[in-house]
């Protein structure tokens, strides 16, 4: 394990979480926050580089190509062909782009990992990481269904029994679990010495299945502002605007026409970054001149800007934590499931005014007020809060 700012202090505490991305910037700045939390109470936390394979994913070329023949027409098979290409190539320029956000480097600077990858339960299980604590969390990490045994990896169960198993600010990313997996869901949760998720729709569906859960901020709240601008950067800019878009797959979903009239007639500058989540990163702009900020730059870029305007969780956070005025975008259609993390977040906080919906006002949503001493006052209580679940489920 090389860092240089987590060092080993104390019992260890081993997390599992998201942790792959190359541009996804809430993934990797929420597990931040916890190991820079946790080694701030005093305790050692890593990383548990879990990445599992599929398993039963793959289908027999052969069986493939019969239900070509006999399932697609050959214009319709062209184009699935077509639109690989177009993905194909998508990927390849995404990747060279993911270098200038380098964020091997911030991994390398500031997260402590194992050193080893766990590539199934399988490896889990044969070779735990030695720890006094397994916390599992955040991020989404629960959407992860019990379908398949490799998932069985996100509710810990793998190591040793006298190892105490966490859940914090879990997120099932949906509204409603599974009927038929409630049964191997309520075995799962009860492993745990202490469960906490992210949203009330996580509360429920763990009370659906006989365990009590307490509802807790995300980790990247548990940091304060001017924490997060120690690692900030510091960039000249003229003043702008900052759309960050993440799982979006048409310019109107970004109420673009409406920002590219606002900004023109305020003279701001619309800077937009694009990011992975359920989908791979896309050019919704077309040939947009896109940025691609290091995490610092991130950072710099949310707490500078004169507005967000994001569909992302973790922007909304940000531009909570950082004071920023911002409008935040459900998602449509199916990765609708996730918005209600949001929705529970700005309700609490008495902002729905600030969710903006195809065929809202963009402009009243933009301009509707932010009691920010009112917001800090709430946000500040709900983090003593999930202080003392961390402290409380460690003793």
């Amino acid at each position: 394990m090389n860092n240089r700012l987590f060092k080993g202090k104390q019992k260890k505490v081993g997390i599992i979480t998201f942790w792959q991305s190359k541009d996804n910037y809430g993934q990797l700045l929420q597990h931040y926050a916890l190991q820079f939390f946790l080694t701030k109470i005093g305790y050692d936390p890593f990383l548990i580089r879990f990445m599992p394979t599929p398993i039963g994913t793959h289908m027999n070329l052969w069986k493939l190509l019969i239900n070509i023949v006999k399932v697609y027409p050959i214009m319709r098979y062209v184009y699935r062909i077509t639109c690989k290409r177009v993905e194909d190539n998508n990927l390849k320029w995404l990747e060279e782009k993911n270098k200038l956000r380098d964020f091997e480097l911030f991994k390398k600077e500031y997260i402590q990992s194992s050193d080893k990858i766990y590539f199934s339960i399988k490896d889990l299980r044969d070779e735990s990481p030695k720890a006094d604590y397994y916390i599992v969390g955040s991020d989404q990490v629960w959407c992860m269904l019990l379908n398949s045994e490799n998932n069985k990896g996100y509710f810990l169960d793998f190591g040793d029994e006298g190892t105490k198993r966490i859940a914090y600010a879990a997120s099932f990313g949906r509204e409603d679990y599974p009927s038929s997996l409630k049964p191997i869901l309520s075995k799962m949760l009860k492993h745990f010495n202490s469960i906490s998720v992210r949203e009330d729709s996580g509360v429920k569906i763990c009370a659906e299945v006989g365990c009590e859960a307490t509802k807790v901020l995300d980790p990247t709240f548990l940091l304060s502002r001017l924490e997060y601008l120690k690692i900030s950067s510091n960039i000249k800019c003229d003043r702008f605007c900052f759309i960050y878009s993440i799982n979006v797959t048409k310019k109107t979903e970004l109420f673009w026409k409406e920002i590219s009239y606002y900004s023109e007639k305020n003279n701001l500058k619309p800077l937009i970054v694009i990011s992975s989540g359920h989908f791979p990163a896309r050019k919704v702009l077309g040939e947009y001149d896109y940025i691609f900020p290091t995490i610092p730059e991130w950072l710099y870029y949310i707490d500078n800007a004169e507005f967000v305007v994001t569909p992302s969780f973790h922007g909304i956070a940000f531009s909570l934590i950082m004071n920023t005025n911002f409008i935040y975008i459900p998602l449509e259609g199916e990765h609708s499931k996730g918005n209600d993390r949001v929705f529970s977040l700005l309700n609490m906080l008495g902002l729905n005014s600030k969710i903006c919906r195809v065929g809202k006002n963009f402009e009243e949503c933009l301009n509707s007020p932010i009691n920010w001493e009112n917001v800090n006052k709430i946000l500040n209580k709900q983090k003593l809060l999930s202080i003392k679940f961390i402290k409380d489920a460690l003793l």
